[in-house]
């Protein structure tokens, strides 16, 4: 019977992968911005840079343009020198725990958490300490509590996805926040904030990212004014130099929270380009990384291109597109999710890419994933995105790839396949 539906299926629908539809892809936006940096390249050294970029914290020009472009966004100043250019969130986690924490170390994660960021820390060492969450993402007062007694071994770091998480869709309250960022300025960890999704955000009233809760942070802010210091304030020195003495101490003046962000979500995952933002001293640390010293600053040919595009406006537009688009997106899921009658949306979606679904009781997800598989349908099973915590009752679903068609369609599978193993109990 299975064998007979699985023929019948023209292709698997997939709300697994964690992935924009190609349609959502700027080709023509990106294919400007090209021309327009090819232009520049043209004009020699008066253009393009295409030497080693010797200030280890990016392009001087990418890093301005990105900085005027995220203080309109997120309303508040982001000052040059708190940026750091990267090649995307992974490589920035890969950096900021090489820089700010020992092997040994204890992370703590949220749970359920980003799994993929589970080898990250891994490969550092890192004992890695899930802590509970809930419907509105990290239980706060639950870290608070079990901080206090000790009975959460000293964290260097703390990790989670603030805003749309990932896996849960949720976000993270304005109080929650604060009192997290409390919590690491009295116990001195950093807080390594995922935030490649606050700028994909649909609400009508958007919460500030985690780190303008930094007292550090927002300190320099206010001594930035409009965000336009000079490079050398912070980390900005040749790789084929000796690095300055003591510029990767922890100093009074450090922050506590490092948001790490990405054009991966908002235009490209093929840019593989991103950024940190933090106060300058936590960045001077991570400057020191050798792989920096030796290599210079990372992507100043695609940080340049990307500068094109934040300049003419295009990014705005693709934002707004997107919202736009996925918005109706996780509607439609939704809505043909609660019409199978089977399954509980813990957060509606308000912004990012995901949802978290659970499962009616006594159904396992690592049990119906091949049941679903041969109905055409395949998602990610909760089980993925714990590290101590349990989540087989849960799925990950991801409504950015696949069109609004086929979302409805999916689920319809999923409820059939779900029915199905239900009916063989």
């Amino acid at each position: 019977m299975r064998r007979a539906m699985s023929t019948a299926i023209s292709r698997t629908i997939d709300l697994r992968k964690g992935h924009p539809s190609e349609r959502n892809l700027p080709h023509a936006a990106l294919a400007a911005a090209s021309r327009a940096a090819a232009d520049r390249c043209a004009l020699g050294e008066r253009g393009l840079p295409l030497q080693y970029a010797s200030n280890t914290l990016g392009t001087p020009n990418f890093r301005s343009v990105l900085s005027s472009f995220l203080s309109r966004e997120y309303g508040s100043p982001v000052p040059a020198a708190s940026l750091f250019t990267t090649n995307g969130v992974s490589h920035g986690l890969e950096l900021a725990c090489g820089a700010l924490a020992r092997p040994s170390d204890v992370v703590l994660c949220e749970e359920p958490t980003y799994f993929l960021a589970h080898q990250i820390f891994k490969d550092h060492g890192l004992k890695i300490v899930g802590v509970e969450s809930d419907r509105d993402g990290l239980r706060t007062d639950v870290l608070a509590a079990k901080l206090a007694d000790g009975s959460l071994p000293k964290p260097k770091l703390l990790y989670l996805v603030p805003t749309h998480g990932n896996p849960s869709g949720a976000s993270l309250p304005a109080e929650r926040r604060r009192q997290l960022v409390a919590l690491a300025e009295e116990h001195d960890f950093v807080v390594l904030a995922d935030d490649v999704y606050q700028l994909l955000d649909w609400r009508a009233d958007k919460l500030p990212r985690l780190l303008s809760y930094d007292t550090a942070y927002r300190e320099r802010c206010a001594s930035a004014g409009d965000g336009g210091e000079r490079d050398d304030d912070a980390a900005a020195y040749d790789p084929s130099q000796t690095p300055p003495s003591g510029a990767g101490e922890k100093s009074g003046s450090d922050g506590h929270v490092v948001s790490v962000g990405s054009f991966t979500k908002i235009l490209s995952p093929g840019l593989r380009l991103g950024w940190l933002e933090a106060a300058p001293s936590l960045l001077a640390r991570v400057a020191e990384r050798g792989y920096l010293v030796s290599g210079g600053g990372v992507a100043p040919f695609v940080s340049e291109v990307v500068a094109e595009v934040l300049s003419s406006g295009a990014q705005n537009e693709v934002l707004d597109s997107l919202c736009a688009d996925y918005a109706a997106k996780s509607s439609a899921l939704v809505d043909a999710l609660r019409a199978e009658g089977l399954f509980e949306v813990e957060a509606p979606p308000d912004g990012g890419y995901f949802m978290w679904v659970k499962l009616p009781d006594g159904v396992s997800a690592d049990a119906l994933l091949p049941v679903a598989e041969a109905h055409g349908v395949v998602f990610l099973p909760g089980t993925r995105c714990g590290y101590e915590a349990q989540f087989g009752g849960h799925a990950r679903l991801c409504f950015a790839m696949e069109e609004r068609d086929l979302l409805v369609e999916g689920a319809k599978r999923l409820g059939a396949a779900t029915r199905e193993l239900l009916a063989a109990k």
